[in-house]
């Protein structure tokens, strides 16, 4: 187009930026928002926005900000991108003090949104922040909703209170597989392993059927607890009821669960039993485990291993 002398319009320029942030070809992007500064377009609210994204997206965060900062009129979209941008790459602080900018210019949340402020006071422990969420969503007849609900159970765990949890979940009017996940999660973190038992016969009971990220948790809170038994049976029901192919998360859970146990042989015969072959990771838990535990055999096998996949 520039090579027969056509100058790109912003519709151009910013349908380029979308490809950029997508593709994750932040070089490009970079040259497309220096040519839109050069036009005077940067604060166009349409190409500010996009720009916004793309940073956010190539996890220059900074950047988004400082496209942020200059631009003068930020809509929703504007807020959320860079909310959700900083929430999203572990700066759950900033993301919070944007919050708070953003409900003093009087922009009202909707369901997404206050997913993201859940999700960022469970992280940070921002616990009087989180009621206050709680709180608002209660007056606006929005805590009954399911993507809201199963991130008020996952704040609630992360921040160590259970029975908050259990209440929420109790009261939603429907809860779907995501709800009961986030219970099963929370009660393994907080290495309540018969609770997370309890939860997931609770949801067979329902009639819902548990998922991939089901057995995930599952499998986690049996090992928070050395539930080791248990790990095996769901890791085999996960497979042979539920026609679930295991993901590199389980494979871990199951491995750890053997290790910490102190059952390295076992451990080792499982890794030994996959269809395909056990990734590093694997091997150098293991590894690291029979040297905790003093197993040579078990190590020495695990070290071979490991040498090979090299």
């Amino acid at each position: 187009m520039t090579v027969d002398g056509i100058q790109p319009d912003i519709v151009t320029l910013v349908s380029i930026l979308k490809v950029c942030a997508n593709r994750g070809l932040i070089t490009v992007g970079q040259t497309i928002h220096l040519e839109l500064t050069k036009k005077g377009k940067e604060m166009n609210p349409y190409a500010g926005n996009v720009l916004v994204d793309m940073y956010v997206r190539c996890s220059l965060v900074l950047e988004a900000q400082n496209v942020f900062n200059r631009m003068p009129h930020r809509d929703y979209i504007s807020w959320t991108t860079l909310i959700a941008g900083y929430a999203d790459h572990g700066a759950a602080q900033e993301a919070l003090n944007f919050f708070q900018q953003l409900q003093s210019e009087n922009i009202s949340l909707d369901a997404p949104m206050f997913t993201c402020a859940l999700r960022t006071c469970g992280n940070i422990g921002a616990k009087e922040k989180g009621l206050e969420f709680h709180v608002e969503l209660y007056k606006k007849g929005m805590e009954s909703n399911v993507f809201i609900g199963s991130t008020l159970v996952d704040m609630y765990a992360k921040w160590g209170c259970l029975t908050e949890a259990h209440e929420v979940l109790n009261g939603l009017p429907q809860r779907n597989v995501v709800c009961w996940n986030a219970m099963i999660n929370g009660c393994g973190m907080n290495e309540d392993g018969d609770s997370a038992l309890d939860v997931f016969e609770g949801m067979r009971g329902e009639g819902i059927k548990p998922d991939a990220t089901t057995f995930l948790c599952l499998l986690s809170a049996c090992n928070h607890v050395n539930l080791v038994h248990k790990g095996q049976e769901f890791f085999q029901a996960m497979g042979e009821c539920y026609n679930i192919s295991p993901s590199f998360g389980h494979l871990m859970c199951v491995t750890g669960l053997f290790a910490r146990s102190g059952q390295l042989w076992e451990a080792g015969k499982f890794l030994s039993s996959l269809p395909c072959h056990p990734s590093k990771h694997m091997l150098i838990f293991l590894l690291s485990a029979c040297k905790t535990y003093i197993q040579e055999i078990t190590g020495c096998q695990c070290f071979d291993q490991l040498i090979q996949s090299s």
